[in-house]
């Protein structure tokens, strides 16, 4: 699949592109056929396998589904002894994910707050009661990876926390150029005195983001932009 692209003569760009399941074959070039070299920085919503079409051995992928499994398996026994129903509520949740991520990333950490789960509840609840059934928190539980992996990503200077410059080129890439202003507003309302924002305020940023652009291309009126509605959602004074 041969996937064209606005021409960009710049030394440096940045992209974002829906694709359907499949494999891909990325292949940069100069228009004149010059030769130099590259550098990609691939990121996505799920874990994917990339290899280099110079590596001699093929990728085996059962271990990959063999370890996605062990997981699954982890998370569904670690989900079970924490709820006496079929659903969590916030406070189960919490316990289900810091306990999986404790184990899963062998830390001794609590990452993710009361607030962070509430907003999952919030985008991942499909029948609207407050509570999450196992698939609904498998999703969270993948999200949640994801959201370390563009973490890293946004931290250039591996502080362990992310400020507005860090996290401007993110949103251009996964928010197709979202306004400044935007962006400045979700670092006010998630990130501490210093505009640093870590891994948990960024998990609870990404995750009202998403909730928030969704809920505005649904019922948003044509003479109101993102840009002017989303100030209102993060602060309530603005209004």
């Amino acid at each position: 699949m041969e996937t064209k692209m606005k021409r960009n003569v710049g030394r440096e760009t940045t992209f974002g592109i829906v694709l359907v399941p499949g494999s891909y074959v990325m292949v940069p070039f100069c228009e004149d056929d010059t030769s130099t070299e590259f550098i990609l920085r691939v990121f996505t919503e799920t874990a994917v396998t990339i290899r280099s079409l110079d590596d001699v051995e093929a990728v085996d992928p059962e271990p990959v589904d063999e370890i996605a499994k062990i997981t699954e398996n982890l998370l569904a026994s670690i989900f079970e002894r924490n709820t006496p129903s079929s659903k969590v509520d916030a406070r189960q949740l919490r316990r289900v994910l810091n306990t999986m991520w404790r184990i899963d990333k062998e830390t001794t950490a609590d990452i993710f707050s009361l607030e962070t789960c509430r907003c999952l509840i919030e985008r991942y609840n499909k029948s609207r009661d407050g509570l999450l059934t196992l698939d609904d928190t498998k999703e969270c539980w993948d999200f949640l990876n994801m959201c370390q992996r563009h973490f890293r990503f946004c931290d250039l200077d591996d502080s362990g926390a992310v400020d507005i410059h860090e996290l401007l080129p993110y949103y251009d890439l996964t928010h197709g150029k979202l306004n400044k202003c935007v962006a400045v507003n979700i670092c006010i309302r998630y990130a501490d005195q210093n505009g640093r924002m870590f891994f948990d305020d960024f998990c609870q940023s990404v995750t009202r983001l998403r909730t928030l652009t969704k809920v505005y291309l649904k019922h948003a009126s044509d003479d109101v932009t993102f840009t002017s509605w989303f100030p209102y959602t993060m602060n309530p004074r603005s209004t």
